[in-house]
This record gives C-alpha cells, sequence and structure tokens, in this order.
C-alpha cells in the first residue's frame, strides 16, 4: 500500500545571527532544520521553544529538572548557550540563581562545623575576643558576598549595541551560569566525610586540612563559575572583546564584591560598636 507523503512546509529563515552550536557556523538566513556545515540538527530556532530544563519543572518535576539544568549548563555551556535564541525567563533565572546562592551558603555554613569541630576553641574564642553578634554578623556577610558574586557579573552582559531582548536573555542565562554554586553541598559533604576518617592530632595537620577540603574545592567551584560565564558570553554576545572583558572583569568583581561584604562592612560595623560602647556611661562603682 503507497501512501501519499505531504511534504514538510517550508521553515521561514532565520532573521539574525545565530550560529551553530557544534560548529560555530552562522545559520543566518537558514531555511532548513540542519546545519549545512555539519548536519547537526537546529532545534532551537523556532517559536515557542523552550531550551531549560528548569522552566519546565512543572512537566518534569522541580527537582530533575534543576538537576538537568546544572549539570547542563556546567558540562556544556556552549550548548547551553543556545537558549539565547529562544524565549528566556528572566524570573525563572533568578529562582535558579537564587537557589544556587541557598545550597552555598548552607554549605559556608557546613565548613563553620567543620572548622569547630576540628578545633572547637577558635570560634568561642573569636566570640571573647569581639562578641557573639559580630561572628553572627560576619556569617550573615557570607551571604551577602555569596549574592554578590553570583550577581555582580551580569552587570557585564548588558552591551549596548545588542537588541535589548538579546540583552534580557544574556543576563538571564548570565544567572544560570552560577549552577556550579550547587555543587557546594556535594564539596561540603565530602569534606566532612574525609575529617571524620582522617583526624589529626596536630593543629598544623588540622589546618593541612582545612584548607585542602574547604579552599581548595571553593577555588574549583569559582573556576567553573568563571568558565561558564566567559563561554556564555562568547556564544550569546559575540566578538572578541565581550568575552575577554567578562574574563578580566569578573575576578576583578569578585574581589571587590568580597572585600566590601567581608572586609570593609564587619570592620564598619566592629568600628561603630567601639564608638557606641565608648560613649556609653561607666558605671560607678
Amino acid at each position: 500500500m503507497s501512501h501519499d507523503l505531504q511534504p514538510e512546509a517550508p521553515r521561514a529563515p532565520i532573521a539574525e545571527d545565530c550560529y551553530c552550536p557544534r560548529c560555530d557556523y552562522n545559520l543566518r538566513g537558514l531555511t532548513s532544520d540542519r546545519c549545512p556545515e555539519c548536519g547537526w540538527q537546529i532545534d532551537f530556532v523556532r517559536p515557542g521553544a523552550v531550551l531549560i530544563a528548569w522552566e519546565r519543572r512543572r512537566e518534569q518535576g522541580a527537582l530533575k529538572a534543576f538537576t538537568r539544568t546544572a549539570l547542563e549548563a556546567i558540562r556544556r555551556p556552549r550548548f547551553f548557550a543556545r537558549a539565547a535564541h529562544a524565549p528566556v525567563s528572566y524570573r525563572h533565572a533568578q529562582w535558579f540563581r537564587w537557589i544556587c546562592v541557598a545550597l552555598a551558603y548552607g554549605s559556608v555554613l557546613a565548613g563553620a562545623g567543620l572548622v569547630h569541630y576540628m578545633s572547637p576553641d577558635l570560634i568561642p574564642n573569636a566570640a571573647q575576643e569581639t562578641d557573639w553578634w559580630f561572628v553572627v554578623l560576619v556569617g550573615l556577610c557570607a551571604g551577602l558576598a555569596l549574592s554578590a558574586f553570583s550577581g555582580a557579573p551580569t552587570y557585564l552582559f548588558h552591551p549596548r549595541k545588542a537588541p535589548l531582548e538579546r540583552q534580557n536573555r544574556a543576563v538571564a542565562l548570565a544567572y544560570y551560569a552560577n549552577a556550579p554554586l550547587a555543587l557546594s553541598p556535594l564539596l561540603a559533604a565530602l569534606a566532612w566525610l574525609a575529617t571524620l576518617v582522617v583526624q589529626p592530632d596536630n593543629f598544623s595537620g588540622k589546618f593541612l586540612i582545612v584548607g585542602f577540603l574547604i579552599v581548595l574545592p571553593a577555588l574549583a567551584i569559582l573556576a567553573l563559575c568563571w568558565r561558564c560565564w566567559i563561554v556564555l558570553a562568547a556564544h550569546v554576545l559575540r566578538g572578541v572583546r565581550r568575552p575577554l572583558a567578562v574574563a578580566l572583569a569578573a575576578p576583578l568583581l569578585w574581589g571587590l564584591t568580597t572585600a566590601v561584604t567581608l572586609v570593609l562592612l564587619p570592620a564598619v560595623a566592629y568600628f561603630l560598636a567601639i564608638v557606641y560602647y565608648s560613649l556609653l556611661p561607666v558605671p560607678l562603682r
């Protein structure tokens, strides 16, 4: 039995510069669904396409959608960048960012617990030298530092020459570049497990363990975030200067925000507290 095959309706040509995520070929004007250079299926330039799993979490489930989005942004940021050619929800991107920040902040608190476990007198001694309110303030400043860390580089995704819609999508995708922060609980759990297995008796041994199990994973997460932002800038904003600007300016912004939130703000609060207590009347004996 023969059947008449209906030819597929021709697709409208792609009206803007759009690049293949595999070979980087410019697909502008393409009417086919495959890249003419490498044959990769072009499934992301179509009306109503939603390419980010987190924005389809009602269909897939929040945990599964978050995990898939985070892994794709970490492992394949170049392919993740193709979402710049489809609608991207700014509100959903912000939600994803804040969840990553919350996971990282919880890991910071777990790291503080690890430090207290390895050296029980360290935090109480610090509280005696200052006061418990100052210890709590430093903990809150750590959360503020993570918030600034996750948001500051997005200001680099506003090229004036790009259309406003492209800028908005670029900023939303930049929030998804915080996906490596979601690895923080795993690294914190591994640090706790290693500390429970290896228990050094001297302080120097404890210091080395804290350094390797907390500082180095934190630097690895920082490097992954930096890589995600650079790759997204290269494939979303196009041009040589923009990725270079992101690569150079992002560490500067991180250093500035860290200095303000973790050094300057606690120092100012401590100075104001000293002034306040110095103005209080001294009780007569």
